[in-house]
């Protein structure tokens, strides 16, 4: 059986639904080929495994040894090495193959050695970008985060954001974190610094009251 496979992220407006089927369709037209069967993904990242999406997993359970799954790209499937060998590895297994009719304006059929090998070096290719990309953009975080730069999530205790992204200390937060760090480095017990806070009526950021866990995160984040 032939198994068309079809998935768009919720951002991904080049790659819709009706695009990916008529790009197969058009392949398959071109080729005689039949699909038996359409699976499905919509706003669906390609960093979920495919045997945990909707579609993917409805696919994973219908195939059957010797049959073909087309998709359109290889990062409609997987969006990284391990999975991408590791269902390569388990399909093979069984004779099921994959054929990827438009990467890059190439066909890829795994039935062939030739395509294969051609799928096994875009993953890895894919995989070495994504590594790549992964760590300029952790060097570019480490620069901003050094250079005072806001970088989203929860603003830490003792800061407030300005206009301009950049970190400002509060003055009377940080009074209190100073008052803390005091009386732990006296021998006072989490729990006890913040019975304490709550006796002397020491306001939290949201008005409510002081919870060890709340003290010792602020402490551990304040270094």
């Amino acid at each position: 059986m032939n198994h068309g496979y079809i998935r768009v992220s919720s951002d991904d407006q080049a790659h819709s639904v009706d695009a990916q089927r008529d790009r197969i369709n058009r392949w398959c037209q071109y080729q005689g080929v039949t699909i038996d069967q359409w699976y499905h993904d919509q706003a669906v990242s390609g960093g979920k495994h495919i045997a945990k999406r909707p579609g993917g997993k409805a696919l994973c359970e219908a195939l059957q040894p010797g049959d073909r799954i087309i998709a359109t790209q290889i990062d409609r499937l997987f969006r990284n090495l391990v999975d991408g060998a590791t269902m390569d590895s388990k399909w093979s297994a069984d004779r099921i193959t994959m054929t990827l009719v438009d990467e890059g304006g190439d066909v890829i059929d795994t039935a062939k050695l030739t395509g294969w090998q051609t799928f096994i070096m875009r993953l890895f290719f894919a995989e070495s970008e994504r590594r790549a990309t992964s760590e300029r953009m952790l060097k570019i975080k480490d620069r901003l985060r050094a250079d005072g730069a806001y970088l989203g999530g929860t603003v830490p205790y003792g800061w407030t954001v300005l206009d301009t992204g950049e970190l400002k200390e509060v003055e009377e937060e940080q009074a209190i974190i100073t008052t803390v760090r005091d009386m732990r480095d006296a021998g006072g017990t989490w729990r006890g610094i913040a019975d304490a806070l709550n006796q002397e009526g020491v306001p939290t950021r949201k008005g409510g009251l002081w919870r060890h866990h709340t003290i010792r995160g602020i402490i551990k984040r304040a270094g």
